[in-house]
């Protein structure tokens, strides 16, 4: 009985994430349906103090985070790296060229050893193409790292005014 009531009490990646998330000011979320974020994002859509929007493609959350930026809303942007790859153009013509600072939470497919081979060209294209847009970036790989980058992550990005991306693997987000 003590083992199970411990266990409902701690709270889980999702919730750690999105905790901190908050205590950094975060109140806009833009998210699209991936597996490894589904508790993220009905944690989202459950929570009366945060906007979710949920999108139909990635490039539109770029616009939308700029726009609550630019109105003084703190937002993140919580997607897979497939989805990045679609928001390329968009980056470039927004945030970077107006200098809006927000976060990229990615969930990042294609990884040594990943069980679904079909995604390994996303694991090659992720970080180069990160790179070449000149954004900030760091992997984690535990539920730890993630809540230990955010306030960093969202430190650089007010100070460098761009973007700045959480590359996020299976285990860290406990999927």
């Amino acid at each position: 009985m003590d083992r199970k009531r411990k266990m409902r009490t701690e709270p889980s990646p999702s919730q750690r994430i999105l905790s901190e998330l908050k205590s950094q000011g975060f109140r806009l979320f833009c998210t699209l349906p991936d597996i490894w974020t589904t508790e993220i994002i009905e944690l989202l859509r459950g929570d009366p103090k945060v906007i979710h929007v949920p999108l139909a493609r990635e490039e539109e959350g770029i616009g939308i985070c700029v726009g609550a930026q630019l109105a003084g809303t703190p937002s993140a942007m919580i997607i897979q790296n497939a989805g990045f790859f679609n928001c390329i153009g968009t980056i470039a013509s927004m945030p970077l060229r107006y200098n809006v600072p927000f976060l990229l939470l990615i969930s990042y497919r294609g990884l040594w050893g990943e069980d679904k081979p079909f995604h390994v060209h996303k694991g090659m294209y992720t970080e180069p193409l990160l790179k070449a847009l000149g954004l900030t970036y760091k992997l984690v790989s535990t539920p730890d790292e993630i809540v230990a980058a955010i306030p960093d992550a969202w430190k650089l990005a007010q100070f460098s005014q761009r973007p700045v991306a959480i590359l996020m693997t299976r285990e860290a987000l406990g999927a």
